[in-house]
């Protein structure tokens, strides 16, 4: 699960709608904690730059959270299009919108 190095974090992301739902916001910095910060191949699937592969049970492991508290994080953060989901197998690919602008 870990990776070296470190990512971005601007002062702004205090003025995101989000930040005060300590949920949704553990979700959103977790999946932008482990997005791959270059294209790689990841379990025989290419995992593009901006791009975390992993279950929702993966997901609510590796936070603490119910599988239900991720579901809805991940409902509302595609709702405002924060991240994008799509299904490889029986695993998601969860992309970071405008990654670059977050780590270019």
């Amino acid at each position: 699960m870990s990776q070296d190095g470190w990512i971005k974090l601007h002062r702004s992301i205090f003025n995101w709608e989000w930040y005060t739902n300590p949920i949704v916001a553990r979700v959103f910095i977790h999946i932008l904690l482990n997005a791959k910060p270059e294209d790689s191949m990841v379990k025989m699937t290419l995992v593009k730059r901006g791009e975390y592969m992993a279950s929702r049970r993966q997901l609510s492991i590796e936070t603490g959270l119910s599988g239900q508290n991720v579901r809805t994080a991940i409902q509302k953060l595609q709702a405002t299009n924060d991240i994008t989901c799509g299904p490889v197998g029986l695993r998601t690919i969860y992309a970071v919108v405008n990654y670059d602008k977050y780590q270019d």
